[in-house]
């Protein structure tokens, strides 16, 4: 189980040549209940082993793809929504008080960043960082004093979940551009077992990850005093 989950997210860990048998770093990511933590909501602590992992592949295209995209501003998206194409209204709210500028939010430095993203026209294009697919679009409207999450367009063959597809916009936003450790979401029908979890959680959120929750993260509010507001 874990040598094809490791194949297919392109894992190793600090040290690991990539020869002989995968070692996995034992950094005793643990479930942590609500009463426990500032959150309210049980979470599982893996911030560890997110750290500690490293993404590579064998495969030159992707390496070079990664590469060539570090230079995009992401315009080839505009005007575009994700293959099979699934939309879900929601009303989220994000401390502003700037102006808006067209353009890349935030682009993957290494390969354990697992997503570019980009606003254009108030829409916000959230694309994976190793092979350019477009997996959300959310529509945003700036007010005064706030950026209003109204609609969140997802691949539905990639997430099929919509409350999902929208706490995890939700959760890129908060991490991606606001920098906040908060807990993530996590799919429904995904395993709670900690191992599943973890590597589930760098495979989606790369070194952004940390505090995984089955739980709704998106009541779980952006400080005022973040930076990005």
């Amino acid at each position: 189980m874990f040598d094809w989950l490791r194949k297919f997210l392109g894992l190793r860990t600090n040290g690991d040549s990539g020869t002989g048998s995968p070692q996995f770093p034992n950094t005793d990511s643990r479930w942590i209940p609500a009463s426990d933590n500032e959150f309210g909501i049980d979470v599982l602590d893996c911030l560890a082993f997110c750290q500690s992992m490293m993404s590579s592949s064998d495969d030159l295209r992707i390496a070079s793809t990664f590469a060539q995209l570090r230079s995009s501003a992401g315009e080839k998206n505009r005007g575009k929504l994700p293959d099979n194409a699934k939309s879900s209204e929601c009303d989220l709210k994000y401390p502003y008080d700037g102006e808006p500028a067209d353009g890349a939010l935030f682009k993957a430095q290494e390969m354990e960043h697992k997503w570019d993203i980009y606003l254009y026209d108030n829409r916000i294009y959230f694309a994976r960082s190793w092979t350019g697919d477009l997996i959300y679009v959310a529509e945003v409207r700036f007010d005064a004093d706030c950026v209003c999450l109204i609609c969140v367009t997802s691949n539905e063959e990639r997430t099929s979940d919509s409350e999902f597809a929208i706490a995890s916009v939700d959760y890129l936003l908060k991490s991606h551009i606001y920098r906040c450790l908060l807990p993530h979401p996590l799919p429904n029908d995904l395993s709670n077992d900690a191992d599943q979890v973890a590597f589930f959680a760098f495979g989606q959120y790369g070194r952004f990850a940390g505090l995984a929750s089955f739980e709704d993260t998106t009541r779980i509010r952006v400080p005022e005093s973040s930076p990005h507001t």
